[in-house]
């Protein structure tokens, strides 16, 4: 049986699994800044470190709104790709949509509030260190790419409710309308 499996498994393409993180970041690319809309509208950078907060959707999963700032950039319509890893796993995309025009902010131009669905239950992503990747592609075939490392939350950490699992890779599977509670 095993060997059938490897056979039609051969037959049909498969190839080994993909990883279940987020993709590294070209060497050769263009600086990326990954960052947030401040309380002032502007855009504030993220360092590693920072907090990011998320606020949960409307069927409960977390989400996160990071801003991209790239200088030198085409700023009409650049493919965008974004990837948020928590416990080396990749828990984060943003919703797929239309290309848009990126503004210029003074220093760069920016992609604003990217709508990221973090497919974990939010009490998995309370406090945990996160990896945000980003990548743009302009229209001239130039690429841009970032990432840092943020502490994800709602509020403060450590979670003064408390967590429901103690780390990400032993979160039970990510469930649409399960999130934690005050007991």
């Amino acid at each position: 049986m095993g060997r059938g499996l490897v056979l039609l498994a051969l037959l049909v393409g498969c190839t080994e699994p993909a990883p279940l993180g987020c993709p590294d970041v070209p060497a050769s690319a263009e600086p990326l800044e990954i960052g947030v809309r401040g309380d002032s509208g502007l855009f504030e950078p993220l360092a590693d470190g920072d907090p990011l907060l998320f606020m949960l959707g409307s069927q409960g999963n977390p989400m996160v709104f990071p801003c991209l700032r790239a200088r030198g950039i085409e700023p009409r319509g650049p493919q965008r790709d974004l990837c948020v890893e928590v416990g080396g796993r990749a828990v984060g995309f943003p919703n797929a949509g239309e290309r848009v025009d990126l503004p210029f902010d003074g220093t760069g131009n920016v992609l604003w509030d990217l709508r990221t669905v973090l497919v974990v239950e939010a009490c998995c992503a309370n406090c945990q260190t996160a990896t945000v990747v980003a990548t743009m592609r302009d229209t001239r075939g130039r690429l841009y790419a970032g990432s840092v490392d943020v502490v994800l939350g709602r509020g403060t950490c450590p979670d003064p409710v408390g967590s429901c699992c103690s780390a990400a890779d032993t979160c039970p599977p990510p469930l649409i309308t399960n999130v934690c509670s005050a007991e």
